[in-house]
């Protein structure tokens, strides 16, 4: 377990431990585990950091492309909270 993992773990609302999570897991390439603790984030707090793990989530779609699998499979948990679509060539995750 990774130094982020351990501080997640010891505090599910350590959101910012939890975003550095999701980006690193991302670089480690990981995209569905990274989206899932953004979303987390999400869920838990959707104002935290000017609305941070929701723009950081749709840079990861964005970068991802509409085909990846992380991208297509990663609001389906989370359907009741928001949607996710795309307008003009953007990602858009709307909160409900």
């Amino acid at each position: 377990m990774t130094e982020l993992e351990q501080k997640v773990a010891a505090n599910p609302l350590d959101h910012q431990a939890r975003f550095d999570l999701a980006t690193a897991l991302n670089a480690s390439g990981k995209r569905p585990e990274a989206t899932s603790h953004l979303l987390e984030i999400v869920k838990r707090d959707r104002k935290w950091n000017e609305d941070g793990a929701r723009k950081q989530l749709v840079q990861f779609f964005e970068a991802w492309g509409p085909t990846d699998e992380a991208t297509v499979e990663g609001g389906s948990g989370y359907r009741p909270f928001f949607f996710i679509t795309r307008i003009s060539q953007k990602w858009t995750v709307v909160l409900r």
